[in-house]
């Protein structure tokens, strides 16, 4: 799923993990923008990481997540 830069998306959640099928909580949550592009600086060499992204919107309501990326 990209992002699609819908106007009534407010930002974006970011989650990471190096489990594949992980569920998403603060604790693997690495970064919020409302950018529609992201970059991961904060990585270790030969390690795989596992990304999901939520939508919130102007009302504050977050969207399902995306199946892993």
């Amino acid at each position: 799923m990209f992002p699609t830069g819908d106007a009534d998306i407010s930002y974006y959640r970011i989650y990471r993990d190096t489990i594949p099928d992980f569920q998403i909580s603060e604790v693997n949550l690495i970064d919020s923008t409302a950018a529609l592009y992201f970059n991961d600086y904060d990585i270790e060499i030969l390690q795989t990481y596992f990304y999901k992204i939520t939508a919130v919107d102007k009302g504050n309501l977050f969207s399902e997540p995306t199946r892993t990326i």
